[in-house]
């Protein structure tokens, strides 16, 4: 069983719509420069797909789950970490965790379960 989401004892504060419009702001350009790569992405793996397997709609649907899944938790987890230190509140960390073992977390918790 995978726990998906990590409690902390530090709980996030309400935005009003103010802080909403200042957190939007800081990512937006970030959101949106990974949007852009990600549909890239799905039109450059279809293309490559359709090349090597034939023409299929099925193509569409493998190229966009295998370049999406991946950024997609990217964009989530920049976004919880504009909220984050919008609030000056220090991301949930577990003791001592290593960074291998954070990634290999990130990768069975925010990823792998997107597959």
């Amino acid at each position: 069983i995978i726990k998906l989401s990590q409690t902390s004892a530090v709980k996030l504060p309400s935005a009003n719509f103010q802080t909403s419009m200042l957190i939007m702001g800081r990512s937006i350009g970030p959101q949106t420069g990974i949007t852009c790569v990600q549909f890239a992405l799905v039109r450059e793996l279809r293309d490559v797909l359709d090349t090597v397997l034939g023409p299929s709609p099925v193509n569409q649907a493998v190229a966009y789950g295998a370049a999406s899944v991946p950024l997609i938790a990217g964009k989530y987890n920049l976004l919880f970490a504009d909220v984050y230190t919008h609030f000056r509140v220090a991301t949930p960390e577990v003791p001592g965790e290593t960074r291998a073992q954070f990634w290999m977390r990130q990768w069975q918790t925010k990823i792998r379960p997107g597959l």
